[in-house]
């Protein structure tokens, strides 16, 4: 396959997703009524379809009273526990 036929089947992909959208049936329905492999549609709309950028976000430093249980972060599905004191050293 050419480097130019990529870019115009992604953008024949955006445009079936954008129809599946529109037509308020689900993925699957859709896929049966137009006759388009799920599997294919699914791998398109994960390729195509673009998360939008993160913003841009600034830290800020917590004082050593700001939090009397600890900290906890999380991010797609990740956790992460750090317990108040976790960076005092153990004699």
């Amino acid at each position: 396959m050419s480097c130019l036929a990529i870019p115009n089947k992604s953008r024949d992909w955006e445009q079936k997703i954008q129809q599946q959208k529109q037509s308020g049936l689900s993925v699957s329905r859709w896929c049966q009524e137009n006759q388009v492999p799920y599997n294919t549609f699914t791998y398109w709309k994960r390729r195509v379809v673009r998360v939008a950028p993160l913003e841009r976000r600034s830290f800020v430093e917590l004082g050593e009273n700001s939090s009397k249980s600890g900290l906890q972060l999380e991010c797609d599905g990740i956790r992460v526990n750090i317990e108040k004191g976790f960076n005092l050293l153990k004699k």
